[in-house]
């Protein structure tokens, strides 16, 4: 695909585009294989453009997935539409349809994960190592409203991360600094195609209300990419906590026959945020499970061991001998 000449909004979104693509190559041998997931609406189909015109500079060979979670009698028609622009742009093209939601549970979530580990899938049997994810200033912005409707802390707070490692992907969001307008225009300007979701208007998820509520902010001046911008501080200093939590635990915590040991005094001295994450690490690394405590749980956790008390929560004992607390899997877990 040859490269047009770019103006204004669309010399940025080229330009950041250009370095997650520079970022995913690295100092590797070159071409690289990178993989895109598309659904078929302006935000993927943006970044799918945004890529093939850079794909010849920067060597990369592009593959393309669209997830078909078959909740809508659309689904298989956006994805044979995907399907037939990547032929036109010379790039591979593969479907993954998900077999369907559980009975119960959050179906948003359940979506979510799915499609998570349906790409995951795909990009390792390709062996893909770099995957790029269309999620914009507005994705961020309405993550920020969501969690903190739940009350959410620093990490709730920080929103989507740019960039992050899993199950061994470099998972990557190139377009988190553009609005989802901004890519509309460069889409019409391009004279490409895109599909709304009518799902994005349904008022039964928290994203939709989220959006229509970010609508009735900006009269105040309050606007998608400065709430984008304040998540981006807020992931900032989590950087920071995060670089103290693991010095900390280089400093005081030893590794043994499957358990932890820390000093009881040094707990106690750890400021209160190092301390809630030091025991959600521990927790989590022993337990093995993907979300932290609730934090009444963690609470608790928390009081009986500065008082000195042996504890469980999670799947995991904490028992204090001599000063030490030693952190172990349950027996019954």
């Amino acid at each position: 695909m040859t490269r047009t000449p770019a103006k204004g909004g669309s010399a940025r979104l080229l330009s950041d585009v250009a370095q997650s693509l520079q970022k995913a190559r690295g100092t590797g041998p070159a071409p690289f294989d990178i993989g895109i997931a598309v659904s078929g609406g302006g935000d993927s189909m943006a970044l799918l453009h945004l890529v093939a015109q850079l794909a010849p500079e920067t060597c990369a060979r592009v593959h393309a997935v669209t997830i078909d979670h078959g909740l809508r009698p659309e689904s298989a028609d956006e994805a044979r539409m995907v399907a037939q622009f990547c032929e036109g742009l010379g790039i591979a093209h593969a479907v993954r349809r998900w077999q369907g939601p559980a009975p119960t549970g959050n179906l948003m979530d359940q979506a979510r994960q799915a499609r998570r580990d349906l790409i995951a899938d795909w990009a390792q049997a390709q062996g893909i190592g770099h995957v790029f994810l269309g999620h914009t200033a507005d994705d961020q912005a309405e993550t920020f409203l969501m969690t903190l409707a739940r009350r959410s802390g620093i990490d709730g707070l920080a929103g989507l991360r740019p960039e992050w490692i899993e199950v061994d992907i470099h998972w990557h969001r190139p377009l988190l600094g553009h609005g989802r307008e901004a890519l509309r225009d460069y889409l019409r300007g391009a004279g490409v195609a895109w599909v709304d979701d009518p799902s994005n208007e349904n008022d039964r998820f928290a994203r939709v209300r989220a959006r229509k509520a970010l609508r009735c902010l900006a009269p105040l001046g309050l606007h998608a990419d400065d709430i984008a911008a304040a998540a981006s501080h807020l992931a900032m200093a989590r950087q920071v906590i995060v670089g103290s939590v693991h010095d900390w635990n280089v400093r005081h915590v030893t590794q043994g026959a499957g358990a932890l040991s820390f000093s009881a005094d040094a707990l106690a001295e750890a400021p209160v945020e190092l301390r809630r994450r030091l025991l959600i690490s521990v927790l989590r690394w022993i337990g093995g499970t993907s979300y932290p405590p609730r934090e009444a749980d963690l609470a608790r956790l928390i009081s009986g061991l500065l008082s000195g008390r042996d504890a469980t929560l999670g799947g995991v004992r904490f028992r204090q001998t001599k000063g030490q607390i030693a952190a172990s899997r349950e027996p019954r877990a």
